[in-house]
């Protein structure tokens, strides 16, 4: 927030000062590099390369104050004459909040209503993801793709899952048939094998590749354990998918996983009419994520909406970490060799992190631009202003672990997580923190050490939150709810009743030895007995009536009264922390069930089967936790893909010992070089890579792709930084052998 913000908020300026902001409202955004802003007028497209922390999003929404506020040409209609991409929903929402702030903030010095109407208007501004984007663009002409004006845009998986294993049975059967002997050539089970089928496809889709127009001569020769992999391609693989969009398209919906693909083509074939869209400005976010097929898409549409539409792009190359998804490097320098006028910015200044530290990962950063790995020179050095309450020796620290001893291991890293969450309360003694500030992240590569790293602080009762996976079905509030259901819907099953009874709906002691005994109808008679009796007393209804509401009620209408009525949080143990926990998740369970069926007819059914198929197949799916009290420390384990784009006050990297050139990733990796597929098989510390795969190129491109990993994780801290040293690690090239330069 700028001291602008805050005088707006807390109304402490004068009218002196109200007079310059309402004269900077006028000319621009506040307190931005003008230069980018102001100097391009609009004749041109504008490429900013933003270093971390440098304020790229805000590089953004001041360009639109700028366009909204300059007195020739400004925008009357930001719904008609800008959308912004972006690459992740949390980031279009950001966007979207920062605008409508800013504009708020606008409205308030200058009492000008154009600024009430941007407000206004901010529902219904094209910013979104770049697939969503591609979705609105894509039902603007959903006739050209045979689904009418209402189509519905899907992502299920089960109806695709169950076409691959239909064809796959069709394809061992046919081969089993031919040769008895086929079934012992297979190296990995059939189930395995329809998971591979489907990750080796969903890796092209990544990539921007159409697998239903799939070539075979664009296969690489098939690895030696797999001999028959090409053929599941042709035979599997590629009949599923046609068959799959065949059906989506019967069922008037339109495909998220290829929306990508369909909008390439259409712009590509000239099939796009340019009339319906006539944007003056698109905004593209992380330009460096995009993939050739995005990039063309995106000049594409620049041409068909018109001579004005001028493009604004913001990336930064060292922070070019999804190249599984496509990402090359080469993304800027393809949009300056388009032939359109392009202006180009550099962004140096970071506003996020402590100046000393930033000094001490330049030296990182330029010995990873010395070895050709990161694309860092000199010029790319960040500077900054800021310097934080931090010790020098807290700023880059070492630990030194012994990483084949797990015991000891764990016992280092949460005996360092003590030593900086004493820090941060201490800190926070002496100035005033925010809550990134006060947030600790051990910043991990793979999903399977968060696991490890959360299981451990379990056990040793420290709280350590994720933002994988997740506990939504497993959590009380969830278990309770499908316990509710069941009895509803089996109104007279013994055992679901039973179960009623003793949730926290209910929370009533029964005999289960009186249970045990007797016939099983007058069983049944005294637990509706006692349903009667509850309910008479918190809803004024027998169970009975209960039940005959769900057929004249919405369902969640009557599921509403019954939570309301009988209040089932307050039946938890656990203090008031656990029972808000409780209501907070039993909201987020039922925001779960709309968003499934948010446009078909919800039964009680329905909701049924969504809890018993989430709960006994064990979904991942985050939990929603209770706000930290202001003085809290905060610490989650997550991914540095996760971390990208946010910031903590302190940043532990626990596993930097490990070689970052090594292929032997578990499980199936697919490339595409020069219009051909390459792709490797890997089990346990073996590996099979197809013909053409050139290991040594593809070592050097991982080595690249984990220095820039690196660099995004390192540049997320605020404050300090932990890295541990592993002294068991022989390894030549890791990301601890980069770090050793900053001593």
């Amino acid at each position: 927030m700028t001291r602008e913000d805050v005088l707006i908020e807390e109304g402490k300026y004068d009218e002196r000062q109200k007079r310059l902001l309402e004269e900077l409202a006028n000319r621009t955004a506040f307190n931005f590099q003008q230069y980018v802003i102001e100097h391009a007028p609009g004749s041109g497209n504008i490429l900013v390369s933003a270093g971390a922390g440098t304020g790229k999003t805000y590089s953004m929404i001041s360009r639109i104050a700028f366009l909204c506020n300059r007195s020739a040409d400004a925008i009357v209609d930001i719904v008609s004459d800008i959308a912004m991409v972006t690459f992740t929903n949390d980031a279009a929402k950001n966007m979207n909040s920062r605008l409508k702030k800013m504009f708020m903030n606008y409205f308030v010095l200058t009492s000008n209503q154009k600024y009430m109407h941007f407000i206004e208007d901010m529902g219904q501004i094209q910013i979104s993801t770049i697939h969503k984007f591609a979705i609105s663009l894509l039902k603007k002409e959903c006739m050209c793709l045979g689904v009418g004006y209402d189509c519905q845009v899907t992502n299920e998986t089960f109806d695709r899952r169950k076409l691959y294993h239909l064809y796959l049975d069709a394809y061992l059967v046919e081969k089993t048939e031919r040769d008895p002997g086929f079934v012992h050539q297979m190296t990995i089970p059939s189930y395995r094998l329809e998971e591979l089928l489907i990750n080796f496809c969903d890796q092209l889709y990544n990539r921007s590749i159409d697998v239903k127009r799939l070539s075979m001569d664009e296969l690489d020769h098939p690895i030696e354990t797999m001999p028959y992999f090409n053929e599941l391609i042709e035979k599997v693989v590629i009949k599923a998918e046609v068959e799959y969009a065949n059906l989506i398209q019967e069922r008037n919906m339109l495909s998220l996983r290829d929306c990508m693909i369909q909008l390439h083509g259409m712009v590509k074939d000239g099939k796009i009419t340019g009339h319906r869209m006539k944007y003056k400005y698109v905004f593209v976010d992380e330009f460096q994520d995009t993939d050739d097929g995005q990039i063309e898409t995106v000049l594409g549409l620049q041409k068909l909406f018109g001579e004005r539409c001028r493009l604004f792009v913001v990336g930064d190359l060292k922070q070019s970490i999804y190249r599984f998804r496509g990402a090359t490097l080469s993304a800027f320098d393809q949009v300056r060799a388009s032939g359109s006028d392009w202006q180009c910015f550099t962004l140096n200044r970071n506003y996020r992190t402590d100046s000393r530290l930033l000094e001490k990962l330049h030296c990182v950063f330029f010995e990873m631009g010395k070895r050709m790995r990161l694309p860092y020179e000199e010029k790319d050095y960040l500077t900054s202003r800021l310097v934080k309450e931090c010790e020098d020796a807290f700023l880059l620290r070492r630990v030194s672990i012994h990483g084949r001893d797990s015991v000891c291991f764990y016992d280092d890293l949460f005996k360092e997580l003590e030593v900086q969450r004493d820090s941060i309360i201490q800190l926070g003694k002496l100035a005033r923190m925010g809550k990134e500030e006060r947030t600790i992240a051990i910043l991990v590569r793979y999903n399977w050490q968060i696991s490890n790293i959360v299981k451990e602080a379990e056990k040793r009762g420290i709280m350590v939150r994720t933002t994988e996976g997740g506990d939504l079905y497993r959590l009380q509030s969830t278990l309770d709810l499908y316990k509710l259901v069941m009895a509803i819907t089996h109104p007279h099953n013994k055992v679901y009743l039973t179960n009623l009874i003793m949730s926290n709906y209910v929370s009533l002691h029964l005999n289960m030895s009186l249970l045990k005994t007797g016939d099983s109808a007058v069983k049944t008679e005294e637990l509706i007995r006692v349903l009667d009796e509850y309910f008479m007393l918190s809803l004024g209804k027998r169970w009975s009536q209960l039940i005959a509401e769900f057929e004249t009620k919405p369902v969640l209408v009557a599921l509403r009264e019954i939570y309301e009525a009988t209040k089932p949080w307050r039946s938890v143990s656990g203090g008031q922390d656990v029972q808000l926990a409780y209501r907070v998740n039993y909201e987020c369970l039922i925001e779960k069930i709309l968003q499934k069926y948010a446009r078909e007819y919800l039964t009680v059914s329905g909701v049924n089967d969504f809890l018993k198929i989430n709960i006994t197949t064990y979904q991942e799916e985050a939990s929603r936790k209770s706000e930290h009290d202001a003085g809290d420390v905060e610490v989650i384990c997550t991914t540095i893909h996760k971390a990208k784009g946010l910031e903590y006050g302190t940043v532990m990297l626990p596993y930097t010992g490990e070689d970052i050139s090594d292929l032997r990733v578990k499980g199936l990796s697919v490339n595409v070089l020069g219009g051909k597929i390459y792709y490797s098989f890997s089990q346990g510390r073996q590996a099979d890579y197809s013909e053409g795969y050139d290991v040594k190129a593809e070592m050097y491109e991982k080595e690249c792709e984990e220095t820039r990993i690196l660099y995004v994780a390192l540049t997320r801290a605020i404050r300090n930084i932990v890295w541990f040293e592993d002294l068991d690690s022989e390894v030549q090239t890791s990301w601890g052998s980069f770090l050793e330069v900053a001593g």
